[in-house]
Formats: structure tokens, sequence, C-alpha cells
């Protein structure tokens, strides 16, 4: 099931830490410019936390992105309702990339986990739920001395009725700058940065799906999206990302048809 999530509650929340370093706060981790994040202050602290205050509303999205913490390490996210506890999520912190026996031999770390200089794999979490109405979320961190987070999502989700076409497709790209020669003839170009894209072709919407749609989405802010919500697969953490999408939302169909189709390209924030 393809799903997004394009508002995040976050945003206008209370955020509190266990502890920070000087210039990296908790409130870098809901700044949409993804130029600071939080670093823990405790390196002989193994157990660190995040928590966010804000009005009550209904979510089913969590993600954490641009993730750094010890392989070992627990992440427990709880949401609250008042002084109610109304979920409570333990798991490893530390996702795994591939599954045993995936992967060409020597491409990622050992177990699955990403290695150093695979730049795609920015460590993330990413939770789709039923429906909760809370005012508070809580994330916690065992068993790791260094937590940092770039940026956390927490809100509602949305699908459309019929998934995409099989026209799906991941693509990479990069933030390298045109490639020049000198005139001895070498190539010269600045080192790069790799980041997804996903084109989709969401089918059979109604007119008033679409116009969810564009209702959703803003045009700038950042949306939680993933292809396969209901998988734990390798081929779901390669389509889940944080991103913005690109140039629009593309809506065709044909004459005196009741459906219509909606192409839109979404490029991964790093």
């Amino acid at each position: 099931m393809i799903r997004f999530s394009f508002s995040n509650v976050l945003k206008e929340a209370t955020v509190t830490a266990s502890s920070a370093k000087v210039g990296s706060l908790a409130n870098n981790t809901v700044a949409a410019s993804f130029s600071d994040r939080w670093e823990s202050a405790s390196p002989f602290v193994e157990l660190h936390t995040l928590e966010y205050t804000f009005n009550p509303t209904t979510v089913s999205c969590i993600g954490l992105f641009a993730l750094e913490v010890d392989p070992e390490a627990e992440l427990t996210i709880r949401l609250y309702n008042g002084v109610n506890l109304v979920k409570e999520i333990t798991l490893p912190a530390y996702q795994v990339v591939y599954g045993y026996g995936e992967g060409p031999y020597g491409l990622f770390g050992y177990g699955g986990y990403s290695a150093p200089g695979r730049d795609w794999v920015q460590q993330f979490k990413v939770l789709w739920l039923e429906d909760i109405y809370c005012d508070k979320l809580s994330i916690e961190f065992s068993g790791s001395q260094d937590v940092s987070i770039g940026y956390v999502h927490l809100g509602p989700s949305w699908s459309p009725p019929f998934g995409i076409s099989r026209d799906y497709n991941v693509t990479f790209d990069s933030t390298r700058l045109d490639i020049l020669r000198n005139p001895g003839g070498v190539s010269i170009g600045s080192v790069a940065r790799q980041y997804r894209c996903v084109s989709v072709t969401l089918q059979l919407m109604r007119a008033e799906d679409v116009e969810d749609l564009y209702a959703l989405y803003d045009g700038y802010s950042p949306l939680v999206f993933t292809a396969f919500a209901e998988k734990e697969s390798t081929e779901a953490i390669y389509s889940t990302m944080l991103g913005r999408i690109t140039g629009g939302i593309d809506s065709t169909g044909a004459p005196h048809s009741r459906y219509t189709a909606a192409g839109l390209k979404i490029e991964e924030c790093k």
C-alpha cells in the first residue's frame, strides 16, 4: 500500500531533550531547513530522550530521519493523550537495509547495516500506525552512548484509493556540479552526494481524490512517502523517504471519464 504523510504536527510542538550539545538543540529536529540537528551531550549515559508536546490531534505516521545511533541501541516510542499512554513501541533503533543473504557481497555492512560511505542509506525509522489521538510524543534511545537526529515527523497519513501504476521507479541523482574538462581533456567535477528520486502515477483517481491530494500538499513542506507500507522488505526500505514533490502534480484523464491519473515526482531530502 502506498502512503503519504504530508503534515508534521511537531512544527508547532514544545520540544525538550535529556541533553543537547551546544548549538545542536532539540528544536532542530523539526526545522525544515535540514541544516542543523540534535545531538545528545551525555556520552557516558546510555539513555537519551526527546519529548514533543502539541495540540491534541490524530496521527498515524512517525518518522526519524538522518539518525545516528549505535547499531545495538533500542528505540522506544510512546504516544500520550494527556496522562494516558495510548501507544508504546520498542524496536531496534538501527535500520537493517538488506536481509541476510540479500544484496551484493561487500556493498553493505555485516548483518545488512548501512556501511560508511554509502551515502544514500541515511539511517531512518518510519512507522505506519492506526489512527491515534494524542498530544505528546516521547522518543527514548537506550544502549547508545551518542545519539543524533536530523528530523522527526509525526502526522496523519493518506493513501490513494487504487495504489500506483507499474511504471513506478526509483532513480538516483546527485548534487554534483556539471562536469567540465580542463585543457588536457581531464574531466573535473565536484564531489557528489546522492539522493533518491521516486516517480509514481496514482491510478483511477476520482476528482475528489485529486482535490484531496492538492489540498494536502502545500508545495514546499517535506513529506514522508512509501510505496509499500505493509511490507518490511528491502524494496519497502528502498522506496521510503522524506522528500518533496518537485514539478507539481500532473493530473490527466480521458474526456468524459470518471477517473484520472495523477503523476508526481518526489526528491529525497538530505
